[in-house]
C-alpha cells in the first residue's frame, strides 16, 4: 500500500497544504531550508494514523504511544483558534506500481478542534471505486501498524513491540531504552513479522563490505538480567560499546527502519552522525530491501543531503510568510561526476561550501565570491585570488560571456 494524497490544515508551519500523487512514486525525499516545515509534513501523517488507531482500538493502548502534554498541543496549532485537520488516503497496488486505478481506498481524516485536551481522535474509512473487489491488505491492519516514523532523536519511541494476542495481551507493550535492549526484543519479538525483519537486518548488516559491521548476537545476561550484543566480523568478537559511534548509529537508524510492521516508513534526516560514504551504504541497503517487496512499499525521507535527492522523487519545501508552507514536485537530482563538488543555495542567495571547496577556492566564511559565466547554464565561481589570475588570462576569444 501507499499514500496517494494528503491533505493538511492548520498543523504548525503549514496553513493548508495538499500532495498529490504520492502513490506513483516509491521514494519520496522531501527537501528544502531549515524551518520550512519538511518534518511537519511527515508528522502530520503520524498524527493522522495515531489518531485514527486510538480510534479502532476504543481506548487501548495505541501502537504509536507518543505523549501529548499541554505543551506540545498547543505548538501544534498554527492559528489557535481553528481546528488542525488531517488527510491521508491510502491505495492498494496492483500488479505493477503504475497500476492504481480501481484498488480499493483508505481515507484517514482527522479534526482535533483547539479546547479538545488529551490526544487527538480521528476516524477511518475504506472505500472502494467501481469495479473492485475488497482487499484484506486495506483495513484496520493497515491503520494499526501500516506507518512507521523514525524521528531525529533515534529513541525506540515509539517502538514499542506489541505482546499480539487477544484480550488484555493486546494492550501489553516491550519497549527497549537503548540500542542493545531493542535488538533483544525484536529478536524475541512475539509479532513473527518483527522477528523476521530482524533477520533481514541481521543478514543485511552481515553482507556490507563498504561499511563493515559483520554478524550481530544477541543473548541476554541472566545474572544481570541485561542485554548482551556482539559483534563479529574477521573472526575479532567486540562488545556494542566497543565500536565506534558511527557504527553504533548505522545499527540503530537500519534496525528502527526495518524492524517493525509498517508498510510506509518515515525517516527524519537519516544522515545525521553519517558520512557520506555510510549515508550511500544505508541508503543502498535500504532500497535493496524495499526492492524484495515484501514488506515496505514506501519511504520518505525528511533530508538534506544530496546523496538521499540522488536517486527519488524529490519533494521540494519552500515557506511563505503569508502562506505558510508549500511543496512541489522535482525529479530526482543528477549525481555530481567524480572529482566535482555540489554546493546548496539557500534562500537570501546565499551559498553553503564544504570544508574541502573553501579551500580550494581560498576564502573563508563571509569572503566574497565571483560567479563568471562559464558556458550556456553554468558558471565558474572563483575567490579573490582565482579572479585576478583570472583577469591576468590572455583573451584567447572564446570568452564571450564574460
Amino acid at each position: 500500500m501507499r499514500i496517494a494524497r494528503v491533505r493538511i490544515e492548520n498543523y504548525r508551519s503549514i496553513e493548508q497544504l495538499e500532495i498529490t500523487d504520492l502513490d506513483k512514486r516509491q521514494f519520496v525525499v522531501i527537501e528544502g531550508a531549515n524551518d520550512v516545515g519538511k518534518s511537519n509534513i511527515v508528522e502530520a501523517i503520524d498524527l493522522a494514523f495515531r489518531a485514527a488507531a486510538r480510534n479502532i482500538q476504543q481506548g487501548a493502548v495505541s501502537p504509536y504511544p507518543e505523549a501529548w502534554d499541554d505543551r506540545r498541543r498547543r505548538s501544534c496549532f498554527r492559528d489557535p483558534t481553528i481546528p488542525i485537520k488531517c488527510l491521508v488516503e491510502v491505495r492498494t497496488m496492483g500488479s505493477s506500481e503504475s497500476q492504481v486505478s480501481g484498488q480499493p481506498t483508505l481515507t484517514i481524516e482527522v479534526s482535533w478542534p483547539p479546547g479538545q485536551t488529551g490526544e487527538p481522535e480521528g476516524k477511518a474509512r475504506i472505500g472502494y471505486e467501481p469495479g473492485s473487489k475488497p482487499d484484506s491488505g486495506v483495513g484496520e491492519g493497515a491503520v494499526l501498524h501500516g506507518f512507521r516514523l523514525v524521528g531525529t532523536s533515534r529513541a525506540p519511541q515509539p517502538g514499542y513491540l506489541s505482546v499480539g494476542g487477544a484480550g488484555a495481551d493486546r494492550n501489553k507493550r516491550w519497549l527497549g531504552d537503548n540500542l542493545k535492549q531493542l535488538l533483544f526484543l525484536y529478536k524475541n519479538s512475539p509479532e513473527p513479522e518483527v522477528e523476521y525483519r530482524y533477520e533481514v537486518l541481521r543478514q543485511q548488516l552481515a553482507a556490507l563490505t563498504d561499511f563493515p559491521i559483520g554478524q550481530i548476537y544477541v543473548s541476554l545476561d541472566p545474572v544481570a538480567t541485561r542485554a548482551l550484543v556482539r559483534t563479529k566480523q574477521n573472526g575479532l568478537e567486540l562488545d556494542l560499546e566497543d565500536r565506534g559511534t558511527g557504527v553504533q548509529q548505522f545499527i540503530t537508524l537500519a534496525a528502527l527502519a526495518i524492524c517493525h510492521r509498517g508498510r510506509i516508513l518515515a525517516i527524519e534526516e537519516p544522515e545525521l552522525n553519517l558520512r557520506e560514504s555510510a549515508q550511500r551504504v544505508f541508503w543502498r541497503m535500504l532500497r535493496e530491501v524495499i526492492g524484495t517487496g515484501q514488506f515496505i512499499d514506501q519511504v520518505f525521507v525528511t533530508s538534506h543531503s544530496r546523496v538521499f535527492e540522488e536517486e527519488a522523487d524529490r519533494l521540494v519545501v519552500t515557506r511563505d510568510g503569508l502562506a505558510g508552507t508549500q511543496a512541489h514536485w522535482a525529479g530526482p537530482r543528477p549525481e555530481a561526476p567524480m572529482g566535482w563538488e555540489t554546493v546548496h543555495l539557500t534562500s537570501g542567495s546565499s551559498i553553503t561550501l564544504s570544508d574541502s571547496v573553501r579551500n580550494r577556492l581560498g576564502v573563508t566564511s563571509g569572503e566574497d565570491l565571483y560567479v563568471m559565466p562559464d558556458r550556456p547554464r553554468a558558471v565558474r565561481i572563483m575567490g579573490s585570488n582565482g579572479y585576478r589570475d583570472y583577469l591576468r588570462e590572455p583573451d584567447d576569444g572564446d570568452s564571450g560571456d564574460v
